[in-house]
């Protein structure tokens, strides 16, 4: 309800809100179509630096990390009911490709090495946040860690690349991995 009492006269009104995807604000489109297209560049880096290097893993591991970043992208317009729950399944499958993406390339650890269970088991542990967001609706209020889990997992993944790379970095230093570390620390920033 609205009131208004200028020179003595009073008005009162009921305001009803606009239905969801009624009218969109002109910058809520553009803000939309920009996303959108940021998720195409995504896909597009992904699928030519996979075609220039089809045969290698980390070419495939970027592949898979732009795609799913694409995906997420995508995922982000907010007239599509459907979309927080396909992009809470999203987040920690990016995380889990990040990690695979930053253990590959520039410099894969050593550690990752001896440990080659740890990327699966990253991506196992994305799979269980996704399958439990996907039913999210049965687990009722018990659901209330999951969005907060998720997007922990997710950034504590990425954060941890960060580090692993700048780690790499300094063991490499001198080498030309550790200018490609310098490339992948840039573009982790961007």
């Amino acid at each position: 309800d609205v009131c208004s009492s200028d020179l003595g006269t009073r008005i009162e009104a009921s305001v009803a809100p606009l239905p969801p995807g009624d009218r969109p604000f002109p910058l809520e489109r553009f803000l939309g179509i920009g996303i959108s297209l940021v998720g195409l560049i995504y896909l597009a880096i992904g699928l030519i630096v996979w075609r220039l290097k089809p045969g290698r893993r980390e070419s495939w591991a970027h592949l898979l990390f732009c795609s799913l970043t694409a995906a997420l992208l995508f995922l982000a317009n907010p007239g599509l009911p459907i979309s927080w729950t396909l992009i809470g399944m999203t987040v920690p499958l990016v995380g889990a490709s990040a990690f695979q993406l930053f253990t590959t390339y520039p410099i894969e650890p050593s550690w990752v090495i001896r440990w080659s269970w740890i990327r699966p088991a990253t991506y196992a542990v994305a799979l269980a946040l996704a399958a439990a967001t996907l039913g999210e609706r049965r687990l009722g209020p018990a659901a209330a860690w999951l969005d907060p889990a998720s997007t922990f997992f997710a950034v504590g993944l990425s954060l941890a690349c960060v580090v692993i790379v700048l780690v790499e970095r300094v063991r490499n230093a001198g080498e030309a991995a550790s200018v490609r570390a310098n490339v992948m620390l840039i573009g982790a920033a961007a």
